[in-house]
């Protein structure tokens, strides 16, 4: 059975991003105070994040000025944080939720196709990487488990079986197709106008993803499934789990999982460790290009050396965790948890997937932004000189030769401000975790104590103890820990 549905905790997802009117023509002036800016919003909950502060973390979020576009990003973030916090209630109703809202923007995204867009990106609406639409069903199914309830937290696993098999797929067969910017008649025209070679947008580009870039499954996700499939005793479905979570990672012990001796039960722990890193822009600027000479209306106006600037995601992450093992200590037994997986690598693999494609889309836009502001700007300088030439009294000469003057200065600046308007789309969950370790004992059916211990080196520098972990014949029990 399901738990009952707490409808306050949806009710606070949705006033995340509710105007703040309490009714027509007024305004709620108390709550306007409390809004922070997302800038200075975004580097405060980081740094909350980053400090393990998650109520603070939950509160600030509360305060930043929200846009719909971002809604499921933020709804995930919160779930995580409710999770980690350890409101599981609260946590399993908004990942519902964000996973409904997911499963709708991806399918939308995939019929459209991912390559055709000269919007930027960070004015859509937020779908979601495909690594989180897979780990949102993990820690969904944690928030069941911590709850005493393994039939739902199967139907999530299920859930994100399905997703892989479909979903993922498809989203991999959209991120290989071919995208040809040059071919774009807005491209070429802008090469042709500003006297552009091609090969100098092209030698700047990322490169195109190979299969190996594809996210297409997940050792945490295997090992999830593994797991629930022994509970259930279908170990055919278990060993197929083994095999492909033995691709993914080669030196993780899957046998002893498989392997219960009749009448023993096992007890694993699955322990999520540091923050996932962030994503940055890299920003390419080209040039300078040389003076051109521009014809509007057949009056040629001489266009001063330029740059263009594309944009698109990047992943440079350097491990700084204080945490470098996880030992689990049971009834006299210890042993050092072997690592899973590492999220980072999955965020990796999404950024090298889509660089080059999310260049060839800032390539169309820079270009047409640019082109159309040289368009503008020589258009204004010829406007001013007609008017200059036309002028008949001294005043209106002086003023029409002034703005003549104020039109080619502004130029200049006018080509250049465009490229600032450019952005890459970073977006991304926060509130992951940056690495998950798991193991585990064969063990007699009883009650057992459990502590799990976070090392810096040799030195413990976090414990936690889990009491009364019931363990069953013939199948495993597993147990979440967080630092």
């Amino acid at each position: 059975m399901k738990p009952k549905k707490s409808w306050g905790v949806l009710a606070l997802a949705a006033l995340l991003f509710a105007s703040c009117a309490s009714a027509p023509g007024k305004t709620d002036k108390s709550s306007e105070s409390e809004k922070i800016s997302k800038k200075d919003g975004s580097s405060k909950y980081l740094a909350a994040l980053d400090a393990g502060r998650y109520d603070d973390a939950i509160k600030i979020l509360g305060k930043i000025k929200k846009d719909r576009k971002n809604q499921i990003r933020d709804n995930y973030d919160l779930a995580m944080l409710y999770h980690l916090s350890g409101n599981y209630n609260a946590s399993l109703e908004l990942m519902g939720l964000t996973d409904r809202q997911m499963d709708d923007a991806v399918t939308k995204s995939i019929s459209r196709g991912i390559a055709a867009a000269m919007i930027n990106e960070n004015s859509t609406e937020y779908e979601g990487n495909p690594y989180e639409y897979i780990y949102i069903n993990i820690f969904n199914a944690f928030n069941y488990l911590n709850l005493g309830n393994e039939e739902d937290a199967a139907v999530e696993i299920r859930r994100m079986n399905d997703k892989q098999k479909t979903y993922l797929v498809k989203y991999g067969e959209v991120l290989m197709a071919d995208d040809n910017y040059n071919s774009d008649s807005g491209v070429q025209e802008a090469y042709k106008s500003l006297k552009i070679n091609p090969a100098d947008i092209d030698g700047r580009a990322p490169a195109k993803p190979a299969q190996a870039d594809i996210f297409k499954d997940s050792p945490a996700a295997r090992y999830m499934s593994l797991l629930m499939y022994m509970m259930e005793g279908d170990k055919s479905n278990a060993e197929l789990d083994a095999r492909i979570l033995n691709v993914l990672n080669q030196s993780f012990d899957t046998k002893s999982e498989l392997e219960i001796r009749r009448g023993k039960g096992r007890l694993d722990v699955v322990s999520f460790t540091d923050m996932i890193g962030r994503r940055e822009e890299e920003r390419i600027v080209i040039g300078p290009f040389p003076t051109i000479p521009f014809s509007v209306n057949k009056i040629i106006v001489t266009i001063p050396e330029f740059d263009i600037e594309f944009v698109y995601p990047k992943f440079s992450h350097v491990d700084r965790s204080a945490v470098t093992a996880v030992k689990m200590i049971v009834n006299g037994q210890e042993k050092i948890l072997p690592l899973l997986e590492d999220f980072n690598y999955a965020v990796q693999k999404d950024v090298n997937s889509k660089a080059n494609k999310a260049y060839g889309r800032s390539v169309r836009r820079s270009l047409a932004k640019k082109l159309s502001a040289v368009t503008a700007g020589a258009g204004s300088v010829v406007a001013a000189q007609i008017a200059a030439e036309q002028a008949d009294n001294p005043i209106a000469i002086a003023i029409t030769k002034a703005a003549a003057i104020a039109a080619i200065v502004a130029l200049p600046p006018a080509i250049e401000a465009v490229d600032k308007t450019e952005t890459a789309d970073i977006r991304q969950v926060y509130a992951l975790p940056g690495k998950a370790y798991a193991g585990g004992f064969e063990l007699e059916p009883g009650t057992y104590d459990v502590t799990v211990q976070y090392l810096s080196g040799s030195k413990v520098i976090s414990e936690k103890s889990y009491s009364g972990i019931r363990v069953r014949a013939n199948k495993p029990t597993v147990i979440e820990s967080l630092p």
